[in-house]
């Protein structure tokens, strides 16, 4: 039985913050190292509840909340909140974890750890790349959850028939709206847990159909107009209003009684009864334990060590979006693991180098170096979150380098602060472009009125850059785009080698919205002689040390979505890619869906075709390496 304080919001969110050790507020009343839990959760709450009730922490919410005559905050509701609030620390694993799987495949050599170490003093975590891919699939898994949801149809059906052959029914009366369950005992323990159970079930259920508030006989008009075409719960509610209209409830609930009747008079054994019946109810899912299941998931979450360093990760995160810029733009990208960890430490670390117009560029993470001028922040040194260097020869760090990029996580810009570290960066470093980026807001045009003028063209700030932000960081990599790779519209010529194979690894890249679901993205493969050879699919995720020499790195079933497949050699003739559409949301569109295939600093894009608006399976192209050209799905031969 769940603990009597995850039977309300109020209970389960005292609970919460007893079980995970959140702060939310300091004893002295200022805001505690989890604040920022408490302030997701109550924007999240008071956007889907519509609520206007005050209240400037969750806590006070819900206590306010449950004084209403109708609370509007159930305890989903909450536990669907507090999900919600931590999918930008999901994302961000799950943007980590695509640098890391490219990194391993730029270095199939030899597995691939990675090293956390966001302080001077305390322990790194230390992962390897599947324990890291273990753990972020863990969270996405989690996080994805959206409530609970009604058993399905069949479930319910199935219940119905293996009581109607124990009892026969005679539904008399039935009622017209959906009064609680009641249920009465049979004096046989086993039977009435089963019971119990049922009826539960039943109330449940009974409860979905009162938030409706509709006429048995109106529900399934009442959902379509509430529940547009497309949404994924459509369907389910439809069929659950349907059995409503059927008196699928009422049904069950006068088998009940009929079952105990039979067994009060001895007519039925209690122990064969609760035999036949038990796996019916199993495969009936139940609120409660949805959500004694979800509070356990989340708590492993909010135990994790890198989420106790949220803060810090951001930074980490940063880092790999200007790492998959780099790999995705320039030529021969090369990390540089030590020891097989690849190490976002505190102290100097260099983390790849890739070369761009003739020229080679070091990508490094807290390299310290003179500090030029004087500073209001800094003593004697300047030591960015991140820098790229241009290799040269007896240059100093500030003259080699190239681009500067720091990361803050306030929640509102500071002034003082983000100005001073650009002016800095800026001046100590005269060649380079200076990113300020911020996790929360930031004032570009006002942060760069209060920036040195001697320093302000070569500054730029960007804020509310997030992994789950509205619009994902899109500005901020194609900003890095255009100071790094000025030249990426004219790309060069791909570099194939004697023999007619690729020479440079490559990654192909399917993107879709939330209107699809399930696509799968495949390469198939052929030899010279036209003999298909064992590609790469959901089923069969591939490997980059071994022939296909291409991977499947996720296979992703729910939309907005994105699946990679990298690929380090070419030793086939002809590449298929093709995408298949598994959907029950809606069908693959111009706009919904779109496939890039990045070949070193090379890149091609395709749309969906407008005239395909029924297919199921999508021909992207053909890559071919004996003709070393790119075929659209479209052309012939």
């Amino acid at each position: 039985m769940a603990p009597s304080s995850l039977l309300t919001p109020q209970g389960l969110w005292q609970q919460l913050q007893a079980d995970a050790g959140l702060e939310l507020r300091l004893k002295r009343g200022g805001e505690g190292r989890d604040a920022d839990v408490d302030r997701a959760v109550l924007q999240k709450l008071r956007k889907d509840c519509s609520t206007t009730i005050p209240g400037l922490s969750v806590a006070a919410l819900l206590a306010e909340d449950a004084k209403s005559p109708q609370p509007q905050i159930s305890i989903e509701t909450l536990l669907v909140a507090v999900l919600t609030s931590q999918r930008g620390f999901g994302m961000m694993l799950q943007e980590i974890l695509e640098t890391l799987v490219m990194a391993q495949a730029r270095n199939a050599e030899r597995a691939l750890s990675i090293a956390f170490d966001f302080d001077a003093v305390s322990d790194p975590i230390v992962q390897t790349l599947e324990q890291f891919r273990a753990t972020a699939e863990r969270v996405r898994k989690v996080l994805a959850q959206t409530g609970w949801e009604l058993p399905p149809r069949d479930a319910r059906r199935n219940l119905f028939e293996g009581l109607r052959q124990l009892a026969p029914l005679e539904l008399r009366n039935p009622p017209r709206g959906f009064p609680p369950a009641s249920f009465s005992a049979s004096g046989h323990a086993q039977l009435d847990e089963v019971l119990r159970g049922i009826t539960d079930a039943v109330e449940e259920y009974r409860a979905w159909c009162r938030s409706l508030e509709a006429d048995r006989s109106d529900m399934p008009n009442v959902v379509r107009h509430r529940i547009p075409e497309g949404d994924t719960r459509r369907e389910p509610s439809l069929d659950a209003a349907y059995d409503a209209t059927d008196y699928w409830d009422a049904s069950v609930l006068e088998l009940i009684d009929r079952i105990v009747q039979t067994v009060r008079t001895q007519t039925l054994d209690p122990a064969l009864v609760a035999a036949k019946i038990a796996p019916l109810l199993a495969n009936i899912s139940r609120r409660q334990q949805w959500i004694d299941e979800t509070y356990n998931a989340l708590l492993d979450i909010l135990d994790l060590p890198i989420w106790h360093k949220r803060y810090e990760l951001y930074s980490v995160w940063v880092g790999t979006l200007l790492l998959r810029t780099a790999a995705k733009r320039a030529v021969n990208i090369r990390f540089y693991p030590v020891d097989g960890v690849l190490s976002f430490a505190f102290n100097a670390t260099r983390l790849a180098t890739y070369e761009w117009d003739g020229a080679q560029y070091d990508i490094w993470s807290e390299l310290r170096s003179a500090l030029v001028g004087t500073s209001k922040k800094r003593k004697k040194g300047i030591q960015p979150d991140f820098r790229v260097l241009r290799a040269q020869i007896a240059a100093s760090h500030n003259a080699a380098t190239h681009f500067v990029l720091e990361c803050k996580h306030y929640l509102r810009h500071s002034l003082a602060n983000f100005s001073q570290a650009a002016t800095d960066y800026a001046r100590s470093c005269p060649s380079a472009t200076v990113f300020v980026v911020n996790h929360g807001p930031a004032d570009a045009d006002l942060l760069a009125a209060v920036t040195d003028d001697t320093v302000v063209q070569r500054v730029r700030f960007f804020g509310d850059v997030r992994a789950d932000a509205p619009v994902v960081p899109a500005p901020l990599g194609e900003a890095i785009v255009h100071t790094l790779f000025p030249h990426s519209a004219s790309v060069p010529a791909i570099d194939y080698n004697y023999s007619g194979a690729l020479s440079l690894p490559a990654s192909i890249r399917l993107v879709w919205d939330a209107t699809l679901d399930d696509l799968d993205l495949s390469v198939d493969v052929f030899d010279k002689t036209g003999q298909q050879a064992s590609g790469v699919d959901f089923r069969n995720a591939g490997d980059l040390r071994l022939p296909p020499f291409a991977k499947l790195q996720q296979d992703v079933r729910s939309g907005p979505g994105e699946e990679i497949i990298d690929i380090t050699g070419w030793p086939y003739a002809c590449y298929d890619i093709i995408v298949t559409d598994y959907s029950k949301s809606g069908r693959m569109r111009t706009g919904s869906v779109y496939c890039e295939i990045m070949i070193g600093p090379a890149r091609w894009r395709f749309e969906f075709p407008t005239n395909d608006t029924d297919a199921l399976e999508w021909q992207v192209a053909s890559i071919d390496t004996i003709a070393q050209r790119i075929r659209p799905g479209s052309e012939e031969g």
